[in-house]
């Protein structure tokens, strides 16, 4: 027995079935690739940059940073903290008083640990104890040296 064979109308057209087939292929990848693209780009920020807490001397016209007052036998420190932090940090901070303007012979020192949270902007008062009067310069400037680690 022989195989019937259907008339040539009735038989599907295979190029036009391929060409069908690849066409919706295409398109279904440009779509997904657009996807990716659109989804790197536009939904995922880029995180900020890192930011730091800096602690510098704080000094106005009228007043040293690091200054000396006879009365009490101190020296009364100054200092600005500024910056901003995403984490919950603390700051080590000594400042050491010096007999001389080389910084070579210590008189006294304090140490402060400041707890950092978030935008920071304040001043921070600290006083050193001095064994004897540190070196001043003639503007009332106290021989200093200021310490921070994060």
């Amino acid at each position: 027995m022989s195989d019937p064979v259907a008339p040539a109308s009735m038989r599907p057209a295979r190029g036009r079935h391929h060409r069908v087939a690849l066409a919706l292929a295409a398109a279904v990848t440009m779509l997904g690739i657009v996807g990716l693209v659109l989804a790197f780009t536009s939904s995922t920020p880029a995180p900020p940059p890192p930011q730091e807490v800096s602690v510098t001397w704080a000094a106005t016209e009228d007043l040293p940073a690091c200054r000396y007052d006879e009365t009490t036998d101190t020296v009364v420190v100054t200092l600005a903290v500024v910056g901003a932090t995403d984490e919950r940090r603390i700051l080590d901070i000594t400042v050491t008083a010096y007999a001389d303007e080389n910084t070579s012979v210590a008189v006294g020192s304090v140490a402060s640990a400041l707890p950092v949270a978030g935008s920071v902007d304040t001043t921070l008062t600290l006083t050193i104890d001095v064994r004897r009067p540190p070196h001043v310069d003639i503007d009332g400037v106290a021989a200093c040296s200021l310490d921070v680690r994060q």
